[in-house]
């Protein structure tokens, strides 16, 4: 039996099992609610003998991409089954045994594995969780010297959310305009900025990559999209299936852009909880030898940095709260996700227990 046999040296790419856990704080996607137009449409949707169409839902879904996202043309913007499919098909047109990649870690471990099953060069630098986002953009500027043809950049990184703005964005698009860049927005609506999409219509090296399932709620619908100029797309084109887009997660997911003042609303609450976290956690990284410092920058995302995460992470399981175990990715990281202010405050009451 012939096979690649690349896989041999990879991980497989695992949920954690959700038995008994009251809280899901290991994972990306958030916990506030859709708005009630998505429940409706899934709750009276039947035509499900039928694959995705290219009709008006279709179109106007589109649409409202183009002008969410301050995108000028519609022909600019392409939808996926999820944000994963844009990446595979981005990997599967760029990568070949000459390309030379930029991955700077800790960065998205499924596009990681992703990368280990191309036949490219690919270098992944560590980011310190104590820079600044300044400090980033300028460690960026040094690395792409080395003439990269891909870098991928989590736009806030995760799990540390770091974030480049607009004008440093277009810094690396104009030095180095032989580099594609792709900017992978995924927890980009967990900050103020807005996306950088706009800059495809002056840049050829740029595409960005977005999702419904973060901020939006719609993972398990499993729709994403990704926005570059039209000549990078017409590649593409040839590696894409519409069929992979279902008709229900277009309707979904148009009905969400539809309503976007009530997911604003959401992510006021989102701030608010934010904040509430900040606070107590520098009361108790002061109080606390086991946990010696956290990160809480942009994106969905806090971390700790723990003597013993594993312990840690053992002890909030015994409180049925699911963390991530991220010590492979920063030295003594735990990583849990921002919920609702509900959870947050079962997340602090227990992390005052554990002494």
């Amino acid at each position: 039996m012939k096979y690649n046999k690349k896989t041999e040296n990879l991980n497989a790419y695992m949920l954690q099992p959700t038995y008994g856990y009251k809280y899901r704080l290991d994972i990306g996607e958030w916990e506030l609610p859709v708005h009630l137009t998505v429940i409706e449409r899934l709750q009276t949707f039947h035509d499900v003998c039928r694959y995705g169409a290219i009709n008006d839902d279709f179109n106007q879904l589109i649409y409202e991409i183009q002008k969410y996202n301050n995108v000028q043309n519609m022909d600019n913007v392409l939808l996926t089954n999820g944000s994963d499919n844009a990446l595979r098909i981005i990997l599967e047109l760029f990568s070949t045994p000459e390309s030379k990649f930029l991955v700077p870690v800790p960065s998205y471990t499924h596009f990681e594995s992703m990368l280990k099953m191309c036949n490219v060069k690919l270098d992944k630098p560590y980011m310190d969780y104590k820079w600044s986002n300044n400090d980033l953009c300028q460690f960026l500027l040094e690395e792409l010297k080395k003439e990269y043809d891909l870098c991928y950049i989590v736009n806030p990184s995760m799990p540390i959310g770091h974030l480049i703005n607009d004008a440093d964005i277009q810094t690396l698009l104009t030095l180095y305009p032989n580099t594609v860049f792709i900017v992978d927005e995924a927890y980009l609506e967990f900050s103020t900025h807005q996306s950088c999409a706009p800059l495809i219509e002056q840049y050829n090296n740029l595409i960005v990559v977005k999702t419904f399932s973060k901020f939006f709620s719609l993972a398990s619908l499993r729709i994403g999209y990704l926005m570059t100029n039209p000549s990078i797309i017409s590649l593409l084109k040839p590696l894409y299936n519409y069929k992979d887009i279902t008709q229900i997660s277009v309707q979904c997911a148009l009905q969400t852009l539809l309503h976007n003042d009530f997911y604003n609303e959401n992510k006021k609450q989102f701030f608010e909880t934010k904040r509430y976290i900040i606070k107590q956690l520098t009361e108790l990284v002061k109080n606390n030898s086991k946990i010696t410092d956290y990160i809480m920058n942009d994106g969905v995302y806090f971390t700790l940095i723990c003597k013993d995460p594993s312990e840690v992470k053992t002890f909030f399981d015994g409180h049925s709260i699911a963390v991530r175990n991220k010590d492979c990715d920063i030295k003594g990281a735990l990583r849990i996700t921002v919920g609702t202010q509900e959870s947050m405050e079962k997340v602090i009451e227990v992390l005052k227990l554990y002494k």
